[in-house]
């Protein structure tokens, strides 16, 4: 069982958390927050994890992926279903070296039959 960092607003949707499951990641440890451009001292404080999947503008993953994170980035595509929301089409795991992509094995089909409703 391998535990994963998620710094994020939002949580997972089932697509993400299948897809995450291909890489070993089963238990997920979500932290609630607003970067600002100390982003590295901010993850520091929450975790010395060194990989971390994040939402965040590409010039703060630049920062990190400089710093040695190994950084998961989901690609999403919007919900037919309900407005707002995104279904996973796979992630990325990158690091300054490289970027591989691991397909989401849930269609959107599967995914839009899923509790879309987010967590407040």
């Amino acid at each position: 069982m391998k535990k994963l960092i998620w710094l994020s607003r939002h949580p997972l949707t089932n697509g993400q958390i299948e897809t995450l499951k291909q890489i070993q990641y089963t238990e997920i440890e979500q932290y609630n927050v607003t970067f600002n451009d100390d982003i590295i001292n901010q993850i520091q404080s929450i975790t010395s994890e060194k990989i971390i999947a994040i939402v965040a503008p590409l010039s703060y993953n630049l920062k990190l992926l400089r710093a040695g994170y190994t950084i998961i980035d989901f690609q999403n595509i919007p919900s037919a279903r309900q407005k707002g929301v995104f279904l996973c089409k796979g992630l990325f795991v990158h690091t300054l070296e490289s970027s591989l992509f691991i397909k989401c094995p849930l269609t959107p089909e599967e995914q839009e039959e899923g509790d879309l409703t987010p967590i407040k």
